[in-house]
């Protein structure tokens, strides 16, 4: 009885994973902000942190939606619309390669150890 309330109890996690990288230097951009939206309502669904390898996904059910990438010192991303109309349960991991802007300025990232 204990294994069927652990089973039920663990969420499922997506073996697919999405990546976020460099346009020019195909690095894994660590800590890029990724959003996904339903296109129908320009709702915001859910919100992720690309983990340390540029890595994210989102589980998502049958409609369209669309998908924004934001990390300083690189051009904004929007996706085109993504219809999992057809499918009960969907994984969206799309790889994307973000480009640096012209007028960004270097910000350097903080570790936890690190006084203002």
């Amino acid at each position: 009885l204990f294994a069927v309330f652990k089973r039920l109890a663990l969420t499922y996690k997506p073996k697919a994973y999405g990546s976020i990288f460099d346009l020019d230097t195909k690095e894994a951009l660590a800590k890029a902000i990724v959003r996904i939206f339903d296109t129908k309502y320009n709702k915001l669904l859910d919100t992720q942190i690309a983990n340390s390898a540029g890595k994210y996904n989102f589980l998502v059910g049958p409609n369209t939606y669309y998908l924004t990438v934001s990390k300083a010192a690189y051009q904004p991303y929007k996706s085109e619309v993504l219809d999992y109309h057809d499918q009960a349960e969907a994984v969206v991991d799309k790889d994307i390669a973000l480009k640096k802007s012209a007028d960004a300025i270097a910000v350097p990232e903080l570790d936890g150890n690190t006084l203002l």
